[in-house]
């Protein structure tokens, strides 16, 4: 019977676990009270940097980022058997990792991420920007400054990219590739991922924390923060991480590179050859998704009108990441 098969079909939808997000906000916070009223100590957090590879019922966790990320292993995993994110479908990655392109636009955000059509998850925990720009405005090249960023804008991001996982291994959804920022906001899956990080990151701000800096970098406070960043941050609840870097040799790099292009002086070899550098970089996590097709799209524009078949060139390594790694979020 159709209406049968209607209502069937409705009731398996319903059943996907972790569908309602109200439902896993709901649980977690339930069990979580629970564990505060039967435990002996504290929950402990936990360097992400430590149980990198200990944990296998866990997403692989990775971290080349500037922040010492920490988080609380039992909290983290009632989140994802909330989700439905346990046995295979929590067989994943999530690498945070430091923006390494100074001008890099996360739609003027200073934290951002990518979920993989294979749903690993990509978060950059500080992107060096100077200022905060609108979506298509050029950042100041070189110009790197102290970079402020509140603890919750990260937890929101990974909940976020989380969330993308899910659609991908729980709810077996397909995700959309780069796209203009309009177009992106609009997806249902985009407004999935934004519903259910706006609820879950109060909860799990407390289990899911940055503390400073990794040893060895930055980690002075200085009394005054970038105006534009100011927004982000609320000085008087401790929550503003500093760091202060310097231009790194592959800002000088894809800079010259893309000069010469500019400059009517690349040839065909040399392109293939800076596509080929990328591909290598990125592969050896050098750099990430993003900033890979952001400095394929940047050459792009520099030899669209005057080298046609090198960018026909350019355009099919871009056709290649939108199948490998679809999804851009922010």
């Amino acid at each position: 019977m159709p209406e049968q098969a209607a209502q069937d079909e409705i009731i398996t939808r319903q059943e996907v676990k972790g569908t309602n997000t109200d439902v896993v906000a709901n649980n977690l916070t339930q069990r979580l009270q629970v564990r505060t009223e039967n435990a002996a100590q504290p929950p402990q957090l936990f360097s992400i940097r430590e149980i990198m590879g200990q944990f296998p019922t866990l997403p692989a966790f990775r971290d080349e980022g500037f922040f010492d990320i920490q988080l609380d292993i039992d909290a983290f995993a009632m989140l994802l058997e909330e989700m439905g994110l346990v046995g295979e479908a929590a067989q994943f990655s999530i690498l945070v990792t430091s923006g390494k392109i100074s001008d890099l636009d996360f739609y003027g955000d200073v934290v951002g991420g990518i979920t993989s059509v294979d749903s690993d998850i990509e978060i950059y925990s500080s992107i060096p920007h100077h200022a905060l720009a609108t979506p298509g405005e050029t950042l100041h090249k070189n110009n790197w400054h102290n970079l402020a960023v509140q603890d919750t804008v990260l937890v929101n991001t990974i909940l976020h990219e989380l969330r993308h996982a899910w659609q991908v291994r729980v709810a077996e959804q397909n995700l959309v590739g780069s796209m203009a920022a309009s177009d992106h906001d609009g997806l249902e899956t985009e407004k999935d991922a934004i519903a259910f990080a706006e609820k879950l990151t109060p909860i799990m701000e407390t289990f899911l924390r940055i503390n400073g800096v990794h040893e060895g970098l930055d980690s002075s406070q200085i009394p005054q923060v970038d105006p534009l960043l100011a927004s982000l941050v609320d000085l008087t609840q401790g929550s503003v991480r500093v760091i202060d870097t310097e231009i790194n040799n592959f800002n000088d790099w894809y800079e010259s590179q893309l000069q010469k292009a500019e400059q009517g002086k690349f040839s065909s070899d040399e392109i293939t050859g800076y596509c080929a550098e990328l591909r290598r970089r990125l592969e050896t996590e050098k750099i990430g998704f993003l900033e890979w097709r952001y400095l394929l799209k940047e050459l792009q524009k520099r030899v669209t009108d005057s080298q046609p078949e090198d960018s026909a060139f350019i355009e099919i390594q871009l056709h290649v990441f939108d199948q490998e790694v679809a999804a851009q979020s922010s």
